[in-house]
């Protein structure tokens, strides 16, 4: 399982999460829309050591990517 999460990157380095879509399984798809603002941004998951029987946090261990809006 997966919970995938657009982050934007602040000024002052912290993340704020636009939208998320949880219970997401691996090798599916699946749609969020989302009015994103231009800026700087994080497509990642968000499940931590632990959660859904998981034995690694996904986003320490790449699960992520940036992209920006111009």
């Amino acid at each position: 399982m997966h919970k995938l999460a657009v982050l934007r990157a602040r000024a002052n380095g912290t993340k704020q999460n636009t939208g998320e879509v949880e219970d997401f399984k691996a090798k599916t798809s699946g749609e969020i829309v989302l009015d994103l603002p231009a800026g700087r941004y994080e497509l990642a998951c968000l499940i931590a050591k632990g959660e859904e029987g998981s034995a690694v946090d996904h986003y320490e261990t790449g699960m992520r990517i940036p992209f920006e809006v111009r």
